[in-house]
């Protein structure tokens, strides 16, 4: 879960907050939104704190290169520092 300053890009703006999540071998839809829901739900008062007192400081965004896989398959990410490229 990120917030981000929005720019001309799709989802390409500086981040401001970001919360990551490992993901488990059990889990459902359901499970990985709770906890993600439950780690990320003190941004917004954060970040309305820190607007307030002029404490944003954005972050370059790491670039994400997707794999994409047959339908039948999961989708495979991996972090590059390339630019992103389409398969």
């Amino acid at each position: 879960m990120a917030v981000h300053m929005m720019d001309r890009g799709l989802d390409t703006g500086g981040i401001l907050y970001q919360v990551r999540v490992r993901t488990r071998q059990d889990d459902t839809v359901e499970s990985l939104y709770d906890r993600i829901l439950k780690r990320s739900s003190n941004l917004m008062r954060r970040l309305i704190d820190d607007a307030g007192r002029g404490r944003l400081r954005p972050r370059a965004q790491e670039t994400l290169t997707l794999l994409t896989t047959p339908p039948s398959t999961r989708m495979t990410s991996c972090w590059t520092g390339a630019k992103q490229r389409k398969s």
